[in-house]
């Protein structure tokens, strides 16, 4: 994928908030940083579940759909003695990075397992890392 720049966007949704409030600044968000030559990678703690087909679920695949991006995670990252949910995601453009495989990672860290996402066939031109904080972007929280 020559010419593009990939930006990363890392997310914690906290599962007692209120999910039509983040649903909207996520949204203003995306708004403010979506343009045509960045293309965006969002992943993180979305605190809903992907493997049960919830009205969470399909709010926020709906919006992320309108840009494009379309989640990856079909394997539970959260396994406990009683249950197994899938509430960590990462999302993609599947139409630009269709070249791409996506496994655990179990750390024992937490009792989230981690996520490897390998994109295949991408460019790098030069080795120079920026990091640019979300103020740098827009402050979409007062």
């Amino acid at each position: 994928m020559p010419n593009c720049t990939i930006g990363i966007l890392n997310i914690y949704r906290s599962s007692s908030g209120n999910f039509e409030y983040f649903l909207n600044k996520l949204e203003t968000l995306l708004n403010c940083i979506s343009i045509n030559s960045l293309e965006l990678i969002i992943c993180g703690d979305f605190n809903v579940n992907f493997l049960e087909n919830t009205t969470h679920k399909q709010l926020l695949n709906s919006l992320l759909a309108t840009y494009g991006l379309y989640s990856t995670i079909q394997f539970p990252t959260r396994i406990t003695n009683s249950s197994a949910s899938t509430i960590d995601n990462i999302f993609i453009n599947t139409v630009k990075f269709n070249d791409f495989i996506v496994h655990p990672l179990i750390n024992g860290v937490s009792d989230h397992d981690g996520q490897i996402i390998v994109l295949h066939d991408i460019i790098i031109q030069n080795e120079s890392n920026y990091i640019t904080s979300l103020e740098n972007l827009i402050n979409p929280w007062p």
